[in-house]
């Protein structure tokens, strides 16, 4: 029926998210700020976020608002012919006597029934190719009407004293969603909750822009969302350049593809400015996020990188005699920034740039067309450079065991896997990937970051592909068995650990006698290298539960420090600690441990004393000292988690499992002894999806095996069989993150000396009882339909921290939007709706 197609369509076209911008422009329109100029990239949503906030802010103040829309002017236009398309746009030209300058004033100049000037607001869409010109005749405007409002829309500033700036970053993930699945409507698509994931990604790919995902969408007639996705993949393939363009997205012709929305950004730049975007396209794709998203990763990463980076890929001349050279670097990429073409990440100590994936994929094709060879000319320059600074980390982690070196490792991450990708293409370039791949387990990165699948695909590719080179890196192969055998280890393949490690000793020169001896006495000293001594005392520690592989982690250890790798020292003696801590008879292990904790403390280490507390707390776990170990054991977790190792604190974590389920077992009094047990149980559920997560195979890693075992049979004897397994499925079901589970093991309360926990802890029933107060009060408002602006007044409170209540709700409890806060709330929480005396939109004092 036509009424219910209208409806559809009506559905499908409502505005989506920006609340946040929204109650920005409204407070701007609100106090009567002369210029506003809402800026972002092509295809964000600029106009559409304009035209819901001027609507509502007409609708609440009966404040007329007029449009004019300039894209249609020709880039460099002069005022004049901006003051006639803005007549054109707003003034009844039928009846106009005077110039088009006069006839503008005399539209804009508005009065009230007492001849007062009154506010008027007017937008001037698309500015970003008439800036100098648009703005003068901006400031002119602004001089002659009274009361007068301008709400510009630009991809760059204008750059006047007198102008705020809103930026309007892309959609949450939530929202790039909905809106991906409101627009599928009207092709007659319905987007079920299984293929949700698969929406999810490609509406990351789009960098969750509104125009890309409505285009996407549009596409749902004639393609299926596997192979939309298929056509974004970012690389030499990629495919959504080429999507039939048509009126999908936009009326205006700049918004019938990505390619269009795009190509007018680029082509307002300058010559410098092309050439350095084009040639950034051999970086990873960035990304630009909404604040009120939760990170994507347990421990967050820097995106994009810094501008020594480029300079030293980018620059130079090319084949076709183009050249940029390194002081123009800088200046071009502020530019870049301010058009809205490259991301400025300034969260660090230095800003940081990169593309969207949208961006890239159309500067590579560009990058294509100027040369045929500029690709592969940059690619190598790419993969040296990253080898060049993983060798130079890595000299200095050696050295000084400097954690801000692994820091910049955590944030190249994409771009190191990239050059690792890129070094396939040849033997030769391979061996620069494997120098990579290797140099990135010198300081232990894919442990840290917990990216062991990432990092065993990427070594095993790269040493593969260094079979053809001439000659062939034979000691690079081993060290790089080494590691792969490590991770195979860690991810349930022993067989492949020992194969491996046979292979290796093989390829060190060892005889066939010697090999035989050792395979019988594997601590036997055969003359092999440190990582791999170090790799035998990781196998005989976790695979044989062999209290010989603290021999041979000592004999690593005196190896790593005869060639004045302190890194190596560090990581080996710590590995050596857990493994006291974990085999050892209970006074060696506990004297091991002290001794070993002690000198870390001396050290000045913040990394090396978390593990040395971590092996503390399992010794004295072990040997009757629960209670003593739980607060160690929080200080190393706690410590570890602030120090970006994700390893660590998941072992650190285990930990404090063992020690609290240990410690809880001494404890007489119920029914405070169930609850606490139920929170244990919890912990071991979250632990147990984590390592999934991660693909840790906890089965092969035995000492460790054995403690999660030893902790689950007391938790489950505590509570019985069926109350066990409901509580450890409550914390598997919840898929926690890293972070959330080193705030649950801080949360557990330890066991009083009386043997009881605090009698006043609720247990945990529900996701809801994750929340703070604070939290749930600000979570019963939102589900009520308070905006956070109403929020924020009603508490007393920023907005900015409202932002961020709303986000930790989201994320506690396992949801994507506000709309889905309210069936969480217990029923004795509802009904606190907005109360009817609060103005939201009062007018700030001296503008009423």
């Amino acid at each position: 029926m036509p009424h219910r197609e209208s409806r559809a369509a009506e559905g499908a076209d409502a505005f989506v998210g920006r609340e946040p911008e929204s109650d920005r422009l409204a407070a701007l329109l609100l106090a009567r700020t002369p210029l506003i100029t809402v800026v972002g990239a092509g295809g964000i949503g600029k106009t559409r976020l304009v035209t819901e906030a001027v609507r509502r802010y007409r609708r609440a103040r009966g404040v007329p608002v007029l449009w004019g829309r300039l894209a249609r002017l020709p880039a460099g236009a002069g005022p004049e012919a901006i003051v006639d398309e803005l007549v054109r746009s707003v003034a009844d030209t039928g009846f106009a006597t005077g110039s088009s300058w006069h006839t503008l004033v005399e539209t804009l100049d508005q009065r009230d029934s007492e001849g007062r000037a009154a506010q008027t607001v007017v937008v001037v869409d698309s500015c970003e190719h008439l800036r100098d010109s648009v703005a003068s005749v901006i400031v002119r405007l602004l001089d002659a009407v009274p009361e007068l409002t301008v709400v510009a829309t630009s991809r760059q500033p204008l750059e006047r004293p007198e102008e705020r700036i809103l930026p309007v970053p892309p959609l949450t993930h939530g929202q790039g969603v909905t809106l991906f699945r409101r627009r599928a409507t009207l092709t007659g698509t319905v987007i079920e909750d299984d293929q949700l994931a698969v929406v999810e990604s490609i509406c990351t790919h789009l960098g969750n822009q509104p125009l890309p995902i409505r285009l996407a969408a549009a596409r749902l007639r004639r393609q299926s969302l596997g192979a939309m996705l298929e056509d974004l993949s970012g690389t030499a393939t990629d495919r959504r350049l080429r999507w039939p363009r048509g009126p999908r997205g936009g009326v205006e012709e700049r918004h019938y593809g990505i390619a269009d929305a795009i190509a007018w950004s680029f082509d307002l730049c300058s010559d410098p400015e092309r050439l350095l975007l084009e040639r950034m396209s051999v970086f990873a794709p960035g990304y630009d996020s909404n604040p009120d998203d939760e990170p994507g990763e347990d421990l967050v990463r820097n995106a994009g990188v810094e501008t020594a980076a480029i300079q030293a890929v980018c620059g130079g001349t090319d084949d076709a005699g183009d050249r940029l050279e390194p002081a123009e670097t800088g200046p071009l990429l502020e530019q870049l920034g301010e058009r809205s073409l490259v991301i400025v990440n300034e969260s660090g100590t230095a800003p940081r740039y990169s593309m969207s994936e949208n961006i890239r994929v159309f500067a590579h094709r560009r990058l294509c067309e100027r040369a045929e060879s500029e690709p592969s000319r940059l690619c190598a320059e790419h993969g040296r450079h990253y080898r060049d600074r993983i060798a130079e980390s890595a000299a200095a982690w050696f050295g000084t065991r400097d954690r801000r070196l692994l820091g910049w490792a955590l944030d190249e991450w994409d771009n190191l896997l990239l050059a690792l990708e890129t070094s396939l293409s040849t033997p030769d370039r391979a061996v620069v990937g494997l120098e990579i791949a290797t140099g990135l387990f010198a300081h232990e990165v894919p442990f840290i970051n917990g990216r062991l699948r990432d990092a065993r695909r990427w070594a095993e590719r790269t040493l593969a592909a260094t079979r053809g080179a001439r000659p062939e890196p034979v000691a690079l192969q081993v060290s790089a068995m080494v590691l792969i055998a490590r991770i195979n280890l860690c991810q349930g393949r022993p067989e492949d650990t020992r194969r491996l490690i046979e292979r290796c000793v093989e390829l060190c020169g060892v005889g066939i006698d010697d090999r035989d001896a050792w395979r019988r006495h594997p601590d036997r000293d055969v003359g092999l290298p440190a990582r791999l001594e170090f790799a035998i005392g990781a196998v005989l520690m976790f695979d044989h539960e062999d209290l010989g592989a603290l021999h041979v982690l000592e004999r690593a250890r005196d190896k790593f420090s005869a060639s004045n790798n302190h890194g190596g020292v560090a990581m080996t003696e710590g590995c050596a600690a857990l493994a006291s801590a974990l085999l050892s008879p209970p006074g060696q292990a506990l004297e091991n441990t002290a001794r070993f904790l002690d000198t870390a403390g001396r050290s000045g280490d913040e990394w090396v004393e978390a593990w040395a507390q971590m092996a503390w707390t399992i010794a004295r776990t072990r040997h009757g000292e629960p209670r003593a170990a739980v607060a160690t054991g929080r200080t190393a977790l706690a410590r570890l988690v602030l120090t970006r190792d994700t390893w660590g604190a998941i072992w650190a974590a285990h930990a404090c499992a063992w020690a609290l389920a240990a410690a809880g077992s001494r404890s007489a009094a119920r029914p405070e002894s169930m609850r606490y047990a139920a929170d244990v149980a919890r912990l071991l559920g979250g632990l147990r999806a984590l390592r999934t997560q991660l693909g840790i195979d906890i089965t092969t890693l035995r000492p460790f095996a054995s403690e999660t075992s030893r902790a689950t049979e007391i938790v489950r004897t505590a509570l019985g069989q069926h109350a066990f397994d409901a509580a450890r499925r409550d914390g598997t079901s919840m898929r926690p993150a890293l972070a959330d589970l080193a705030r649950w093991a801080l949360d557990v309360p330890s066991p009083g000396p009386s043997g009881s926990a605090r009698p006043d802890r609720p247990i945990r029933t529900s996701p809801w009882q994750r929340l703070s107060a604070a939290e749930a009060d600000v979570a019963v408002l939102a589900a009520a339909g308070w905006t956070n602006a109403a929020i924020a007044a009603r508490r007393g409170s920023s907005r900015r921290t409202v932002e961020a209540q709303i986000t930790r709700v989201l994320k506690k409890l396992s949801i994507r939007s506000r709309a889905e806060i309210h069936p969480m709330v217990p029923v004795d929480h509802r009904g606190d709706g907005p109360r009817r005396d609060f103005r939201p939109w009062c007018v700030p004092e001296g503008r009423r």
